[in-house]
C-alpha cells in the first residue's frame, strides 16, 4: 500500500526513512520562514522520528526518544513549542509537565556541550544546586 500521506519540502521532495503508515501519530510543522518539520511516532510504543528540512532544503531524519525529546536537532522557539505539544498528545500528558522535562533535557544537554563535561558529574553538581 502506498503511503497516504504526501509532505513533500520545498523542492518537492518527501523524507526518505521516515515512516508515514496507517496508524502513526502524525504532526506537520511550517514556520513563517518556510522551515518544515514532521514528528512521526508510533502509538503503542511511543517510538518517535522527527524529520526537518536543513538549510540545504533536504530532509533530514532521526530517531528521537522522550528523554531526550528533539535530539540531536537544534530547534527555535515556535519549533519546541510545536514539538512539546506533538509530544504532549502523543503521551496524554499534560503540556506543562513535558515542556518542563524539555526544559530541564535542554538545559543539561547546553551545560554538557558548554562545559564539556561527563554526565556523572553534571548530575552532582545538579544535585548539589537543586
Amino acid at each position: 500500500m502506498a503511503n497516504p500521506l504526501i509532505i513533500p519540502n520545498n523542492q518537492g521532495e518527501m523524507p526518505d526513512g521516515l515512516d508515514l503508515s496507517p496508524g502513526r501519530f502524525i504532526s506537520i510543522f511550517e514556520s513563517p520562514s518556510g522551515k518544515q518539520s514532521i514528528f512521526s511516532a508510533d502509538r503503542k510504543s511511543n517510538e518517535a522520528q522527527l524529520s526537518i528540512v536543513n538549510d540545504e532544503g533536504r530532509w533530514i531524519v532521526e530517531g528521537i526518544k522522550y528523554e531526550d525529546l528533539d535530539s540531536p536537532f537544534v530547534l527555535n522557539s515556535n519549533e519546541q513549542t510545536w514539538l512539546i505539544a506533538c509530544w504532549a498528545s502523543l503521551l496524554h500528558k499534560p503540556v506543562f509537565e513535558v515542556a518542563s522535562k524539555y526544559l530541564s533535557a535542554r538545559q543539561t544537554r547546553t551545560l554538557l556541550v558548554s562545559l564539556g563535561m561527563p554526565a556523572a558529574v553534571h548530575e552532582q553538581l545538579l544535585e548539589a544546586f537543586t
